[in-house]
């Protein structure tokens, strides 16, 4: 027999509670509170239609799902729902010590792993109370309550009632069974959050693998080809061209951060630009504008590691006239956009 229906401030199809109005989350929440969502969004599509139509065709009950409080102020009431729920059961209403056993039963639920917490409320209702954890993190309680048979009080007043005879009561071992099965719901939802999981970080850190790989890569080429040439540079003095190479590398990492071209360049260094740009590939391996792109992008990097500066001002700071023309220049280089790539160097929490 189908139990009754309370209304609790949960999904009237399947006896979830919606999630609460992102909007209403401050802009600063902490890592925790955003790892939060992301656990409550993948397990409560975990916990669908399917699951709650399996275990009421099994019991004839309907589980409840009470989501942790995504705002960090709010206060974490999860007995004001099961009591909403339990009132119905009875026809009754709070009990005034309700408040105070309710939320000693809400904190030995959050705190009772993998077997949950089983109790009997004052008004003769078996409850069952299972945390959702997460890695770690508690995310919601998932509880169901039933009529106790051996209660003679509740038979009495069954059977006082007759309107409420379509409510079903429920012997220790047909609750026992409901709550088993509540478990092994809530724990493959668990299992297939954690799965989903575990693929994102697996992918996230194939990604910054192959970004690290690319950078190194490119970094040893980096070196093998520009080394020798400082050293060449340094050790020349009795050649006049290298010297004015070097001198055109150190006004390069002088003035990279500015709108500098190889013809102001030549300007400064009193040559012709095209004998400058011949000289400079020969020298140095690179030609003048690639040598100035990769060391605007390679300052840039060590700009991004400072979560202060946003992309506009690095855009700045490394000498781009837009932030559209370094986000392409960067992508272009590293596979990954400015914002991307810091995310992916960022130490995991």
């Amino acid at each position: 027999m189908p139990q009754k229906k309370v209304s609790t401030g949960c999904n009237a199809k399947h006896g979830i509670e919606q999630p609460a109005d992102s909007s209403k989350i401050s802009n600063n929440q902490t890592s925790q509170l955003l790892l939060q969502k992301q656990y409550r969004e993948l397990t409560s599509r975990h916990l669908g239609d399917l699951r709650q139509s399996l275990f009421s065709e099994l019991t004839g009950l309907h589980f409840h799902i009470h989501w942790e409080s995504l705002h960090p102020t709010a206060p974490k009431d999860a007995h004001s729902i099961a009591c909403s729920v339990c009132c119905g059961l009875t026809n009754g209403v709070p009990k005034p010590h309700c408040d105070v056993l309710g939320a000693l039963h809400l904190e030995k639920s959050r705190r009772a792993g993998a077997s949950g917490h089983r109790f009997r409320c004052g008004a003769g209702v078996s409850n069952y109370w299972f945390p959702i954890t997460i890695r770690g993190l508690v995310i919601g309680i998932a509880f169901v309550q039933a009529l106790d048979k051996s209660s003679q009080i509740l038979r009495q007043h069954m059977w006082d009632d007759p309107k409420n005879n379509t409510v079903p009561l429920l012997s220790r071992a047909e609750f026992d069974h409901a709550a088993h099965l509540l478990r092994f719901i809530a724990q493959s939802a668990e299992t297939a959050t954690l799965a989903e999981l575990n693929q994102l970080d697996v992918k996230q850190v194939r990604e910054a693998m192959s970004s690290l790989q690319q950078e190194q890569d490119r970094l040893n080429e980096h070196i093998q080809r520009l080394l020798p040439k400082q050293n060449q540079l340094s050790g020349s003095h009795h050649n006049s061209s290298p010297l004015l190479v070097k001198r055109m590398l150190d006004y390069i990492h002088q003035h990279h951060a500015e709108p500098i071209t190889l013809l102001e360049c030549a300007r400064v260094h009193g040559h012709n630009a095209s004998y400058l740009s011949n000289l400079f590939s020969q020298t140095v391996g690179l030609p003048f504008k690639a040598y100035l792109t990769e060391l605007r992008l390679e300052k840039s990097k060590e700009l991004l590691g400072d979560p202060d500066q946003n992309i506009n001002e690095i855009a700045q700071a490394v000498g781009y006239a837009s932030a559209n023309r370094f986000r392409l220049a960067f992508k272009k280089q590293t596979g990954l956009s400015p914002s991307h790539w810091r995310e992916t160097m960022r130490p995991s929490p």
